[in-house]
């Protein structure tokens, strides 16, 4: 009884089923990438790694701007 308002709140919801589902396309994302640069480009497993890290920089400094941008 003390959860069901926040299950009955539909923006509630949005926001917990949005979360779980950019959670899991950054999982896939961190999974994916390397295996795909290594296969596709020919890299290295530690070539491959560093390049696919620059999508996590440019993901979390894209948050941390768009929070600036919000002041």
């Amino acid at each position: 009884s003390l959860l069901l308002p926040y299950l009955t709140n539909g923006p509630f919801l949005l926001i917990i089923f949005m979360s779980i589902g950019f959670t899991a396309i950054r999982e896939v994302f961190n999974f994916w990438m390397p295996a795909y640069l290594e296969k596709s480009a020919g890299l290295s497993k530690g070539v491959a790694a560093q390049f696919s890290s620059f999508f996590f920089v440019v993901w979390h400094s894209g948050y941390a701007f768009g929070r600036l941008a919000l002041r």
